[in-house]
């Protein structure tokens, strides 16, 4: 895996993510929407610990630019 940098993110584009608590393993997710210095991040597999976060945050989530790698 090699870290993305910062301005190559696009809508579409399918990721790594390696999310902080309450995470407990990195999930893959495609990129919804670009900001700043985060990405919003549709949840496409993750692992059955984290099944019910996918859940609790209704599928997607914000994820800060340094957390995300290419897929």
């Amino acid at each position: 895996m090699v870290m993305v940098m910062a301005n190559s993110l696009r809508p579409g584009m399918i990721c790594i993510c390696v999310g902080r608590k309450p995470w407990k393993s990195e999930f893959i997710g495609i990129i919804q929407k670009e900001l700043a210095n985060s990405a919003v991040v549709l949840i496409e597999a993750t692992h059955e610990d984290d099944d019910s976060l996918v859940d609790a945050f209704g599928g997607k989530t914000v994820i800060s630019k340094k957390d995300i790698l290419r897929r």
